[in-house]
């Protein structure tokens, strides 16, 4: 009778060592799926930042965008007006891709402390493994 109602205990213990070990092994699988999609916004910003980075390069590089006036070619009240408005648009550029490049560092930051996360999981996974 003894035997049985031991073996009947160890069964409950395994029985919850398993439960506990199905929950973290859920939360594993979903910090990896929140992680992986991190990485995906991630991965499609610091493409945007590239993209932007040349638009601003090349602006920056061409006369026809940095100096707008030209003597005999393109002057007056409408050069001045585009000149101030390219000087604008320059500006908003640098803005945009500084603060992307906050968000990028912000994304960087999430997905370490999910991986942190999942590493303290699979050490609390591993620990009830051994106590099977």
């Amino acid at each position: 009778m003894a035997d049985i109602r031991k073996a009947q205990q160890e069964q409950q213990r395994i029985s919850a060592i398993m439960g506990q070990i199905s929950v973290i092994d859920g939360k594993i699988s979903a910090s990896k799926q929140v992680r992986g999609t991190l990485s995906g916004y991630k991965a499609s910003l610091a493409s945007e930042i590239e993209s932007w980075v040349g638009v601003r390069a090349t602006l920056n590089s061409d006369v026809r965008y940095t100096q707008i006036v030209t003597t005999d070619v393109f002057e007056g009240e409408m050069a001045n007006r585009l000149k101030t408005y390219m000087s604008t648009v320059v500006s908003d550029i640098n803005t945009g891709i500084s603060d992307s490049e906050n968000l990028l560092g912000a994304l960087n930051t999430q997905i370490g402390a999910l991986e942190a996360y999942e590493s303290r999981l699979s050490s609390q996974r591993a620990a009830l493994v051994r106590q099977l």
